[in-house]
């Protein structure tokens, strides 16, 4: 996979890279962004952020996750992270998180739809999703604010927390977005 750079008004999506690793620890070892996620462990050490690194690179080669750092533009940091697993049906899986700092200012609204665009357009995804949590509003609103659609219910064990909980699908099929553009 090329170390494509995604660019949006505000953000740059950018390939990971070793000295982000303290910056992702920093950002992610916070309850209340994990206790919203399905699979990042709690607690989150520092070594985690090395090997999350790592392991992007690796799936990436693979063409199984493509993963990006969320940086305001001009700014070598970043504020958090979003991927996309692929399906074998040319179906992209979405996750992201934004560091607590940075809620509630449209980044991960923008940086969803600057990687959507990247999906279909360079990719030829046929169709993208995501899940959240039920109880997260603000996640399942920058799906709705991308076009994404409500699907099933479902329920999902987090190894994270040895609970199971339920996840709203939300999808979006490359024909719905095409028209979303065209408007």
């Amino acid at each position: 996979m090329p170390a494509t750079v995604l660019e949006s008004p505000r953000l740059r999506l950018r390939v990971l890279e070793p000295g982000d690793a303290d910056q992702i620890f920093a950002l992610i070892n916070d309850f209340e962004i994990v206790s919203n996620l399905s699979a990042v462990p709690w607690p989150y050490e520092r070594a985690m952020a090395d090997d999350f690194i790592r392991d992007s690179a690796v799936r990436a080669q693979e063409m199984t996750v493509i993963c990006r750092a969320i940086a305001l533009r001009g700014d070598p940091g970043l504020i958090g992270i979003i991927d996309m697993r692929f399906r074998p049906d040319r179906t992209g899986v979405f996750g992201y998180w934004i560091g607590r700092d940075y809620w509630r200012l449209g980044y991960a609204s923008e940086a969803l739809g600057a990687f959507v665009a990247f999906a279909f357009e360079a990719l030829g995804m046929k169709r993208v999703g995501a899940e959240a949590l039920l109880e997260n509003a603000a996640s399942l609103g920058v799906m709705a604010k991308n076009g994404f659609s409500a699907g099933a219910l479902v329920s999902r064990r987090r190894p994270n927390f040895g609970d199971t909980v339920l996840m709203r699908e939300m999808w979006l099929d490359r024909v719905d977005w095409e028209r979303r553009a065209d408007g």
